[in-house]
């Protein structure tokens, strides 16, 4: 605002040259004190600085201190400054500027003591609560006729102070507070520019009136519309610098391993936005440093399990990284991150807080852990402002289960990630690979995921041995790791896979496309899932597939098109649904239709513009 100002006082200097004798030289010197002018509109200038500049303290005088003793203490200073001011002004004060700011300070302080004292202790109302209003009325009525009779300046903050409270106790119509809103918002600008524009540029619009109302009115008029050119220059720097900054957005998972969500969509993010990444400590963090050594990240300890008094240090430790790094937005993604960083983020005030379910862990679950995971789920739609559900089935699932009742809408055709069809294709680089590790005359399934119980590996192990005693030529290969903390296998799985050499437990692997190209079936066994990414590579890479009817997999695979859908932790099924794949016939015929499917749908490009989208709405 002092910027609009100061610009605003020396206009006319160059305008009106002779006639407005404040140039710019007397602005600053009214700014900083060298040169009172306190005869000219710019007296008030430095007073008006240093009485904004000790505001943090007169707040916490008025708070600290009783209204007993504030308010004579205040009256009293106002007055004996402006019985000194009225009767050694012109004798001493006028003289040196040095001696006179200081009583000049010490004669506005009072109003701002006053009015520090009605903003933040509800001062009318309590009086008006205490006395009886009649009386408080006679009161204040009585000092504004005592103030217009004697007519010295040294009642002028008793009289101020006996207006303000007779005219804010008094009754009103609504629409008069409402216009005392407006020109309170814009009161100090008006108070700043009301003088010298009026004299100055509008002066013959002004005084030609001829009546004082009218020329009232019209120095209220002018005033508010100078006010608002004001605003506008001094909020124009800073919308200017918001709109050359890029806008920080901080993308949260539990664990490095999930960051691979956001990895393929960096470059483009941090084009327009300045993208942070967090998650736990890990050995991943390496191949992100390495990939995208100019990307800022953050790690958080959070555990992916319940761990009370973890997870408090981790939300503590998330709260203070919002705080320092002030993110615009927050957008999280797996169940743990979810709820630590979108609480984080909103005790932090981050304004937008978005976080994406890619999968839900309660509709599997049975009896007070399911209630516990809907609460914390019901706790994580409570804190975000936006809700992304990865597919329809998880859409349907927080709705239906009461969740969350705010509006919440899947991008595009579901998927948060989207698939890079060049990469996943049979190019000659990955066929040469796949030849090392295909068995011909063999018809080889293949599973990508967690090695875990969730995963639906018990159900499609014990189904494969079925298949492979009544079918030798197969094989069964397991890309992933194994957990056995969070959720082992059965001893006896673990024991099968062991001992059949028809399959094969590769471990996690850096590059999964040599392993689909040697194998003719994908299968998917999960029992929950939000939109399996590995479905979609699968499909990419031309193979059919065997998937359970789960959220996210009953969306991609349609049945007897690009592959069969079987219940969840049903080995039985999964036992038909691959003996039926072992007609090649059958298996050709999904597989022409397989990547047709998936790039129509979910290709990189429009997956990640959809999310584009959604940034530029939110930001």
């Amino acid at each position: 605002m002092g910027g609009g100002i100061l610009v605003l006082f020396t206009i006319p200097s160059f305008i009106y040259t002779g006639r407005y004798y404040v140039d710019f030289q007397q602005v600053i010197s009214n700014y900083t004190a060298f040169n009172t002018s306190w005869y000219g509109e710019g007296w008030f200038l430095f007073p008006f600085i240093c009485l904004s500049l000790l505001s943090p303290w007169i707040f916490k005088l008025t708070d600290r201190y009783k209204v007993r003793w504030i308010l004579p203490i205040s009256f009293l200073l106002g007055t004996c400054t402006s019985f000194i001011i009225s009767r050694y002004g012109a004798q001493y004060l006028y003289k040196s500027h040095w001696l006179y700011n200081p009583f000049l300070i010490l004669h506005l302080a009072p109003s701002f003591i006053f009015g520090a004292m009605l903003q933040r202790t509800g001062f009318i109302h309590k009086m008006q609560e205490k006395y009886n209003s009649r009386w408080l009325w006679l009161a204040l009525i009585l000092v504004v006729i005592i103030v217009c009779v004697t007519r010295t300046a040294a009642w002028g903050p008793l009289y101020a102070m006996a207006f303000i409270v007779l005219f804010l106790s008094a009754p009103r119509w609504q629409w008069v507070d409402k216009g005392l809103m407006l020109l309170g918002n814009h009161s100090m600008n008006m108070w700043l520019i009301h003088a010298w524009f009026c004299y100055y540029i509008f002066h013959d619009l002004t005084y030609s009136l001829g009546y004082p109302l009218l020329i009232y009115i019209a120095l209220i008029v002018i005033s508010l519309l100078c006010s608002y050119l004001v605003n506008a220059i001094c909020s124009l720097p800073l919308f200017i610098i918001e709109k050359c900054q890029n806008k920080k957005i901080i993308r949260a998972c539990t664990v490095p391993q999930s960051l691979g969500f956001v990895a393929g969509m960096l470059s483009d993010l941090q084009k327009k936005y300045e993208v942070v990444l967090l998650s736990s400590p890990g050995p991943e963090w390496e191949r992100i440093y390495k990939s995208h050594p100019d990307i800022k990240c953050i790690e958080v300890n959070m555990e992916r399990h319940i761990s009370p008094i973890k997870d408090i240090k981790s939300l503590w430790q998330l709260w203070r990284t919002f705080r320092r790094e002030k993110p615009q937005m927050v957008h999280s993604m797996t169940p743990k991150a979810g709820l630590l960083c979108m609480m984080a983020a909103w005790m932090a005030g981050v304004p937008v807080r978005v976080h994406t379910f890619t999968g839900l862990v309660f509709p599997t679950a049975v009896g007070g852990k399911r209630k516990i995971l809907m609460m914390t789920d019901r706790l994580t739609c409570a804190c975000a402002t936006h809700i992304i559900p990865e597919g329809e089935g998880v859409k349907n699932d927080l709705l239906n289960n009461g969740i969350t009742k705010k509006p919440i809408k899947v991008l595009g055709y579901g998927n948060c990630r989207g698939i890079d069809l060049k990469r996943f294709d049979r190019t000659p680089e990955v066929m040469e690979q796949a030849g090392r590790l295909r068995k011909e005359g063999v018809c080889t399934f293949i599973a990508v995921g967690r090695i875990v119980g969730d995963k639906g590996i018990n159900e499609l192990v014990e189904a494969f041995v079925k298949l492979n005693r009544e079918n030798a030529d197969t094989r069964l290969i397991l890309v992933g790791g194994y957990e056995e903390k969070l959720d082992p296998l059965k001893p006896e799985t673990l024991s099968l896979i062991k001992n059949n050499d028809a399959i094969e437990s590769v471990g996690s692997q850096s590059d999964v496309r040599p392993w689909f190209a040697a194998s003719d079936v994908a299968v998917l066994a999960s029992y929950r899932e939000g939109f399996p990414n590995v479905v979609i590579e699968a499909g990419a890479m031309g193979l059919p597939q065997v998937v359970t009817d789960i959220n996210g997999a009953n969306e991609i695979i349609i049945e007897g098109v690009n592959g069969t859908i079987v219940p969840s932790k049903d080995a039985n099924a999964l036992y038909d649904a691959m003996k039926r794949m072992l007609d090649a016939g059958y298996r050709d015929i999904l597989a022409k239709n397989a990547r047709k499917w998936i790039a129509s749908r979910y290709e990189q490009g429009f997956v990640h513009k959809c999310l584009y989208d959604f940034y530029d709405t939110c930001l």
